[in-house]
């Protein structure tokens, strides 16, 4: 397969993803940088409740952990997984519709920490409708990864192709423990006797 044909098939669903990671790049910088002049000067913005440290900070490192630092590593793991197993993109709709509810939750997450409806726990602060949303477009892309990789051409495997396909793995099984363990289904420690 040419590497031509394989690029093409990843053009438009890699595009969502990158162009959606840079957004929210320049989003979460916004805030960081607003983040960073209240830690110094607190009454900068000090007039808005949806505009304090402990709500400009959270949105900041969430849009650039879930929404392009996450994003962007789907998009090169995506284009990694076609380009190795010399194989077209499958399912690039599946890919597309992944990448824009993904995008949705990641919106819904900021706007509930904005709105005050963060959970507290630090890089876990998206609500739950938030989090359900960025887990479904995110499997919604690691299935499309998956059918990419059982579709190769290569008759061997590279060892970024088992990383990538640990991370793919890793990811969901990490965040899910964590929200359920810590938000939906907090553990309770020992009683004291």
């Amino acid at each position: 397969m040419a590497p031509s044909e394989i690029d093409r098939s990843c053009r438009v669903p890699l595009l969502f993803l990158f162009v959606g990671g840079a957004l929210w790049l320049v989003l979460g910088s916004g805030f960081g940088l607003i983040a960073s002049i209240k830690f110094h000067s607190p009454a900068f913005l000090a007039d808005w409740a949806c505009l304090t440290y402990g709500r400009v900070h959270p949105v900041s490192s969430n849009a650039l952990v879930y929404g392009f630092s996450l994003q962007a590593g789907l998009g090169v793991g995506l284009w990694l997984l076609a380009r190795l197993g010399r194989t077209l993109l499958a399912q690039p709709l599946l890919v597309v519709a992944g990448a824009i509810i993904y995008n949705l939750g990641v919106g819904s997450g900021i706007w509930g920490i904005v709105a005050g409806e963060s959970t507290g726990f630090e890089h876990l602060e998206m609500p739950r409708y938030g989090a359900v949303l960025v887990f479904l477009g995110y499997l919604l892309i690691g299935m499309a990864a998956v059918i990419t990789f059982h579709q190769r051409r290569q008759p061997g495997l590279y060892c970024s192709q088992w990383f990538l396909l640990t991370a793919l793995f890793w990811f969901p099984w990490i965040y899910s423990t964590a929200n359920l363990l810590l938000v939906a289904f907090p553990v309770r420690g020992l009683p004291r006797q």
